[in-house]
């Protein structure tokens, strides 16, 4: 089995000041990358997923690339390897070579060994992250050849992004000196092979106000997972003083009980008052039912 020497991986993923190695081009090969359009409220979790559009030639036995976001936007983002990448590799890799299993840490931080690998760092005030796959096997039936997702991105929303705001969230060159394109290539006997790729449509989530966004749990204003008297406290210091109350956007959602004045607008201090509050009260006393809601 070959080593991996597609990428200097340590070099790569720690974003040292050194240049990928020289490549050269793959006539009439390319992929393609296209990345979500969605749409979420504020304080909702998202999942946004890089997608290879279109892949022509045999495929790659690695890739290189960077996802960035505002990390004041978008908080305890993960990321995951998505079907393109989880070829039967890293097995084939440790059949052959069970030692590379003990010896080979993965920067982040997983006790098992993959082909996927990143960090994640902050560059000029966004978060990157440094994405890493590669094998070193010979054969193509390993490498990534299916059009699919790529990586998958999970996160929330944060609290304070205003509806309307865009969040953009790219797909990149891993930015380090001298390292202007991201990667995807494969080992020719001596020789590395890169395929053209661009990215087609990055990655981007639009703020909406959407109370539909997030599922209400009617009553549970207090956002604990449960319908209990503190709802009731909970309503009443949003309506009193809704600053001081700090509910979260689930806790709105799941208050705002009665829509009879058509207000379903989040940022709103009025939209939970009285009537919301008779309903949470009639609710717990058992006069209303889950299905009535929201009452119109």
């Amino acid at each position: 089995m070959k080593a991996k020497k597609f990428i200097t991986a340590v070099c790569a993923l720690a974003m040292a000041a050194t240049s990928a190695a020289s490549f050269a081009s793959a006539a009439g090969e390319q992929v393609i990358i296209k990345g979500d359009q969605i749409e979420k409220a504020a304080g909702a979790a998202f999942e946004l997923n890089f997608n290879l559009a279109e892949l022509e030639g045999v495929g790659f036995s690695g890739c290189e690339f960077a996802i960035q976001y505002d990390p004041a936007m978008l908080k305890d983002v993960k990321i995951a390897e998505g079907a393109v990448l989880k070829t039967d590799a890293a097995k084939e890799e440790l059949a052959k070579a069970p030692e590379i299993g003990k010896e080979v840490t993965m920067v982040n931080g997983s006790k098992d060994y993959s082909c996927f690998d990143y960090n994640v760092k902050e560059v000029d005030g966004k978060n990157v992250i440094a994405v890493l796959w590669c094998t070193g096997l010979d054969s193509s039936k390993s490498w990534a050849h299916e059009k699919g997702t790529i990586v998958t991105l999970t996160g929330t929303v944060a609290e304070d992004v205003k509806d309307g705001t865009k969040i953009p969230v790219e797909m990149v060159a891993i930015p380090r000196e001298g390292n202007k394109s991201m990667t995807f290539g494969y080992v020719d006997g001596t020789k590395d092979v890169a395929l053209t790729s661009a990215v087609a449509t990055q990655g981007l989530i639009t703020v909406g106000a959407g109370s539909e966004e997030l599922k209400p749990l009617w009553g549970d204003v207090n956002d604990d997972g449960a319908v209990s008297a503190k709802d009731l406290v909970a309503m009443m210091q949003f309506m009193v003083s809704p600053k001081d109350a700090a509910l979260t956007k689930q806790g709105i959602v799941n208050g705002n009980m009665d829509q009879s004045d058509g207000d379903t607008d989040l940022t709103s201090d009025t939209i939970l008052g009285a009537k919301d509050f008779k309903a949470l009260k009639k609710y717990i006393l058992k006069d209303y039912k889950a299905d009535q809601f929201p009452i119109k």
